[in-house]
């Protein structure tokens, strides 16, 4: 039992030492510390095939001997899990005593065990690539990195690439990135400038970059001459990486073996270029069947024992040496995944349901062996559970558990396809099963829900992949929905999401051919396909600047809207009848392109320009030749006057022409505004990103040039909930969400940097003192900032401008002579009186001048929001 005062204070902190507490009331000393006990910790990095629990109990009890307390050993001999968490306390304490002796055998401790991983990682299970022993030796990594940081001159040299490797195994990718960039400053500061380039360090980057989603950061640690292949893969561009590997394998039958890793490097890249058939077509050896493949394919052929051997008189696969429990645990879903795939289609329910238990017990084998520093690998695992949820609601239906409840089905897929997702490849994966799955639908008659269900499914891989970018997965479904049997009207949409897939593809010719012919046959006549067909057309034209602005809008862009008139008409008639008609999700109205063009025009016409430098130039000249006239003789005069008659009418001429284009422009102007208001008005997902595109563009833009009129804007909605604790903080608030993208944008320009950061600490500053209680009393007379005030700490804030003094908008957008900057505030704050309580503040600035400020009270400011 544990006795004393010491032990009851710890155990409020270990709740794991309750159970162990007695009842007497002396108190004893937890450590006793003797001078020349040695720290002996290598030793226990001799036996390598030791389990978790033994390494973490020696761990333990080496360091509590070292600190003399016996009754924690105890302890810890018998409770796992509370020498676990004892540990990283010890180690702690350990390093505090500040002995070079101790600082040594700590560092050799750490370093040994991260040599042997490294030394043996990809070799059979033992404690140096125990997931646990690693994530254990992590956080005592951690315990001597915070050391090293708060007493430099007691630091512990440990080999942080090392560390960064081990990371990287056990899925701590932001560790990973962290020890990296330690490690490159470590060689940084020893002079050696080559670290940067380290190959075990850019691989480290690179796959942990890739791993938590971050790819604009893989490019900068590529090599662009030797490793010109990745380069083509964050691109995209699988067939040039198809064409280097082509080119590299070599195919003699005696490299059998070593082109096993290119085999699976040209599995892959033709799997990420949606070539599933000639994945499927290449060959492998019976254990290393790609699954996947087979069940995109419909491929039923393959033969799966529930013991994880292929076929009966292929003997079980046994774990290779180097595969990881991950690995395993993967195979392991992909086979029962595929086996309750290929028994929904032989119509097996008892074969289906067990193999749904098998891959959720894999599921769940993989969630325990998955780190949770980055969401990101949570999300496969619920993808993986989604796909079997989908076999499981389909055998609802196929197995006639329920009757007449396909729509209820269909309703419920369609719900969870509108949820957002993290990755378009997950949404991919689970689109392409279930048209694996309708396929085994085919099996039973009468089941007329099944082709539209099809098609739907098609069409919407094939939009969000165009949305997305995946070229090629887009082009394979437009190639399968071909094969359907479709109604006209959805043949046209197909066409219309193939011209936008062509043209983005730099087929412009094509692209306009297939809008064309849904704009103009008359095989097609849903009118809303054809509005869209004519602001496709439209927008071609546009984008290739073939034909003025003024006829694509009334020969297209208002066609297309009269389209969209009729359909909105129809459905109000139908609506007035007693009837409910829905409008069709996904049309967009084309006066949204239609402004989109007209404002480029506007912004981008040159004709006003060179029209009013003309004239400025024949204003000068008539006026020269006019104080020339007075001066000049008589023959002269008269040549002159003949001049003065002739620019004086082209002047005119110009004038007039110069009135026009400007009168256009408003026009212009003018419609874009009208066009953005009315598709303002509809509250719709599509309509809200576009304009929340479009703002956001905006206000990036205006900060860059005027950022003294624009960020005060950007900030009020930024900190729109501040006086709000942050649990309250809405986070679906559209506004909130768009702001906080433009600002995140506008961090990364280096010419805000600085006045974002001056901005942000006056903002806050001003907030806080507005939302403190400085008395009980709304009516207090007086209070005195002090250093602690954040207001109270600012002062010399040259790069922004006073928020009371009016600033001009200059054309040049060039301000540095023109703000007033803020020296600091008067330590004075004054109470005005009133039910907010607002405060009045000195503001000295830099032109030494001294403003008045008034600043609002908390209720004010929540009504301004």
């Amino acid at each position: 039992m544990l006795y004393g005062k010491t032990f009851h204070a710890l155990a409020a902190k270990l709740p794991t030492l309750h159970p162990f507490l007695g009842t007497s009331a002396e108190d004893i000393k937890l450590f006793t510390r003797t001078t020349g006990r040695s720290l002996s910790l290598r030793p226990m990095l001799a036996i390598e095939r030791i389990e978790y629990s033994a390494f973490v109990q020696q761990l333990s009890a080496a360091l509590l001997s070292f600190l003399g307390n016996t009754m924690l050993k105890k302890l810890a001999e018998q409770e796992t899990a509370f020498a676990e968490k004892l540990v990283p306390l010890l180690v702690q304490i350990t390093i505090k005593q500040f002995e070079e002796s101790i600082i040594d055998s700590m560092g050799s401790f750490i370093n040994e065990f991260f040599n042997k991983f490294a030394a043996i990682q990809n070799e059979v299970h033992n404690i140096f690539n125990d997931p646990k022993a690693i994530q254990l030796m992590l956080t005592i990594v951690e315990c001597v990195r915070i050391h090293n940081q708060c007493f430099p001159q007691y630091k512990i040299a440990v080999n942080y690439l090392r560390i960064a490797q081990a990371s990287q195994f056990c899925q701590a990718h932001f560790k990973a990135i962290l020890y990296g960039d330690l490690w490159y400053r470590e060689e940084e500061e020893q002079g050696k400038h080559d670290a940067k380039r380290h190959p075990e360090l850019l691989n480290i980057m690179k796959s942990c970059h890739l791993a938590i989603g971050v790819n604009d950061a893989v490019k900068s640690f590529l090599n662009p001459i030797q490793e010109r292949m990745e380069y083509y893969r964050l691109e995209q561009n699988y067939a040039r990486c198809l064409v280097m590997q082509d080119a590299s394998s070599s195919w003699s039958q005696d490299s059998a073996l070593d082109s096993a890793g290119q085999h699976n490097a040209i599995l892959q890249t033709l799997k990420d270029s949606s070539l599933y058939g000639l994945a499927r077509s290449l060959h492998v050896a019976p254990q290393q069947i790609d699954y996947e493949c087979a069940w995109r394919l419909s491929d039923w052929n393959v033969l799966v024992d529930a013991d994880g051997g292929v076929g009966p008189n292929v003997p079980k696969r046994a774990p290779a040496a180097g595969s990881s429990a991950l690995l395993l645990q993967s195979r392991s879903f992909e086979r029962a995944h595929y086996k309750a795939l290929k028994c929904l289609q032989l119509r097996d329910e008892l074969a289906v349901e067990s193999a749904i238990v098998a891959a959720q017990r894999a599921v769940s084998e993989l969630f325990k062996l998955t780190s949770i520093e980055s969401t990101k690998h949570i999300y496969h695992g619920l993808c993986r559970l989604r796909m079997l949820q989908q076999i499981e609601d389909f055998g609802e239906v196929h197995f006639s558990r329920q009757i007449d409840c396909e729509q209820d089905l269909l309703n419920r897929w369609r719900e969870q396809d509108e949820l957002p997702h993290s990755e378009f490849t997950l949404l991919e994966t689970i689109l392409s099963q279930r048209l694996s799955i309708f396929s085994t639908a085919g099996i039973r008659a009468k089941r007329k829900w099944v082709p539209p269900a099809v098609y739907s499914t098609l069409l919407l891989l094939i939009h969000e992949s165009r949305l997305r970018g995946f070229v090629d997965c887009a082009i394979r479904n437009v190639v399968l929905i071909g094969k359907q049997e479709l109604p006209a009207n959805v043949q046209s949409v197909v066409m219309l999401e193939n011209a936008q897939l062509n043209w983005s593809a730099g087929q412009p010719v094509l692209a306009k051919e297939l809008a064309w012919e849904v704009m103009n046959s008359t095989k097609y006549t849903d009118p809303m396909v054809k509005g869209v067909a004519c602001r496709l057309y439209g927008e071609f034209l546009a984008e290739g600047h073939s034909q003025e602005i003024k006829s694509l809008c009334s020969d297209y862009f208002q066609q297309a809207e009269k389209c969209v008139q009729f359909v909105l008409s129809r459905q109000t008639a139908a609506a007035a009848a007693g009837g409910e008609q829905k409008p069709r999700p996904g049309t967009f109205p084309p006066a949204i392109v239609a402004s989109k063009w007209i404002l480029t025009k506007f912004i981008r016409s040159q004709e006003w320009e060179a029209r009013k430098t003309n004239l400025a130039r024949m204003e000068v000249e008539l006026i020269r030749l006019k104080e020339e006239t007075q001066r000049a003789t008589d023959q002269r005069r008269k040549d002159l006057g003949r001049s003065l008659h002739f620019m004086q009418k082209n002047l005119q001429r110009d004038k007039k022409a110069a009135e026009e284009v400007e009168q256009n422009r408003w026009d212009y102007l003018n419609l874009a505004l009208c066009y953005y208001l009315m598709y303002a008005k509809q509250s719709t997902i599509v309509s809200d990103m576009w304009v929340g595109a479009l703002v956001q563009k905006a206000l990036i833009r205006c900060a860059l040039d005027h950022p003294h009129h624009t960020l005060p804007f950007v900030f009020a909605q930024l900190h729109a909930y501040k006086d709000q604790p942050d649990h309250e903080t809405p986070t679906n608030d559209n506004r909130l969400m768009g702001v906080r993208e433009v600002y995140k944008k506008l961090r990364k320009e280096p010419t805000l940097e600085q006045m974002l950061h001056q901005t942000e600490r006056m903002n806050l500053a001003l907030i806080e003192l507005a939302n403190k209680t400085l008395s009980s009393s709304p009516s207090f007379r007086e209070y005195t900032m002090t250093k602690r005030d954040p207001l109270g700490q600012l002062e010399s804030l040259d790069l922004i401008h006073c928020p009371t003094v009016e600033l001009p908008v200059l054309k040049t957008g060039n301000y540095r002579t023109h703000i007033v900057g803020i020296r600091r505030w008067d330590a004075k704050v004054i109470g005005v009186g009133g039910i907010n309580a607002p405060k009045k503040l000195a503001c000295l600035c830099l032109n030494g001048t001294k403003r008045t400020q008034l600043l609002k009270g908390r209720m004010i400011c929540a009504r301004m929001r």
